[in-house]
């Protein structure tokens, strides 16, 4: 199975809710969560040993980190609750995910690359996303961070769990995922979108003297449209100084 890694994805944001939704075998669940929750890299995910796991702090120590230091990253409720019924009272020394009961691999215990690819494509595709194929696991690594300032989150405290050396990284990171409900917004905001505009739209959206942001090219048409004898229909007017 191949495992390809574009340059650019445009993928849909409520794409990934869904993933954690899906009915899915726990393995598959503990590997999508630890990328979409967690924000760990895929060779991560496939190293992360049980006794990493710290319940009572809530966080998994990451000795095997590639190119970057061995770090500490948080992790919720839910996810531990998984590991925990998932892997019982195993080896701690033993990673978490490991292929299936008599099935050998070269890798010996560890999950392989390609078998992390295709448990991420499964869960897409369990979720009911049409772009499944394009699913790969540093994909769940960009969503952890595209929320992450989404949410107003502290882009350093990011770039400590990411684990990044240099907060350019973790800037450059954030432009590897792109939503398309931003490109078609941003789009429709300067282009004035596909359709004609009613005059209803100028009420909502383009009135320039209500705290409302008029869209380029129809700032006079909105002036004039909105605010009429009676002021504006569908906001306060504003209070002249």
């Amino acid at each position: 199975m191949s495992c390809e890694y574009p340059t650019v994805v445009y993928l849909s944001r409520e794409d990934f809710p869904r993933l954690l939704e899906a009915e899915l075998q726990p393995r598959t669940q503990i590997a999508v969560r630890l990328g979409l929750k967690c924000g760990l890299r895929p060779v991560e995910i496939r190293y992360v040993r049980l006794g990493d796991v710290h319940a009572g702090q809530r966080q998994i120590h990451l000795a095997y980190c590639g190119r970057s230091k061995p770090r500490t990253v948080p992790i919720d409720q839910e996810t531990l609750d998984l590991i925990d019924d998932y892997e019982g009272d195993s080896n701690p020394c033993q990673p978490i995910l490991r292929s299936s009961p008599g099935y050998q691999m070269r890798s010996g215990p560890v999950l392989s690359e390609t078998l992390l690819c295709g448990l991420v494509k499964e869960a897409a595709k369990a979720a009911g996303i049409a772009s499944w194929q394009r699913f790969y696991p540093n994909l769940l690594r960009h969503h952890f961070a595209a929320d992450w300032v989404v949410r107003k989150g502290n882009i350093y405290m990011l770039q400590r769990i990411l684990g990044h050396r240099y907060i350019s990284t973790t800037t450059v990171y954030l432009k590897r995922l792109i939503y398309w409900e931003d490109v078609i917004g941003e789009y429709d905001r300067i282009k004035g979108g596909t359709r004609k505009m009613e005059e209803t739209d100028f009420y909502l959206k383009w009135c320039s003297k209500c705290e409302h942001e008029p869209v380029c090219g129809f700032y006079r048409a909105a002036e004039q449209i909105c605010h009429l004898e009676h002021g504006c229909r569908q906001f306060k007017r504003r209070e002249k100084p």
